[in-house]
């Protein structure tokens, strides 16, 4: 089976009889005019799938709106979405990549509020599927993205294999 995004959703496609499944619609997760949900991950036993979404906006007292991108997971079995997994509304997270084992997703983000240009900067973390134990893996000069776990999530990738020490204490 694979999963992928389009200007409508996520959607399953089944190898067997290549019948299209959608998992996620874009108005559950956002209004028509955010973008569609995207960057679809499996989850080891093929139940869930993490995804990147804008998932309604907020506003700040001087008016102005803003919609970032945050991490939630949606059920294969049964219908529904959960709320995002880290509720980060002025954070930008994407890139979710889930442990083999299945208790933890790497993502990558930019931890600054959603107004302010100054620090765009991406980094690695890691997370439980709650949201709870946010870490950060890397803090280097330059965009850190799309982490990768090894199949054994005793290694990860990154350019100086600081990032293998790092993964290695969390596992």
């Amino acid at each position: 089976m694979i999963a992928f995004s389009d200007e409508g959703g996520i959607h399953t496609l089944n190898l067997d009889d290549f019948k299209v499944r959608k998992v996620v619609d874009r108005l559950a997760v956002g209004d028509p005019s955010s973008e569609p949900p995207k960057q679809p991950s499996w989850s080891p036993d093929g139940g869930y799938l993490a995804f990147v979404a804008t998932g309604g906006s907020f506003c700040i007292p001087a008016g102005d709106c803003y919609d970032s991108p945050r991490i939630f997971i949606a059920s294969l079995n049964s219908p529904g979405i959960t709320n995002p997994v880290i509720d980060s509304l002025l954070r930008i997270d994407f890139d979710p990549a889930w442990s083999p084992n299945g208790k933890k997703i790497a993502f990558s983000s930019v931890r600054r509020c959603a107004w302010d240009y100054t620090e765009t900067n991406s980094d690695i973390y890691i997370m439980n599927l709650d949201g709870t134990e946010v870490t950060r893996l890397t803090k280097w000069s330059f965009h850190e993205g799309q982490p990768v776990w090894s199949p054994d999530g005793k290694k990860s990738l990154s350019p100086d294999g600081a990032m293998e020490t790092i993964a290695r204490a969390f596992m």
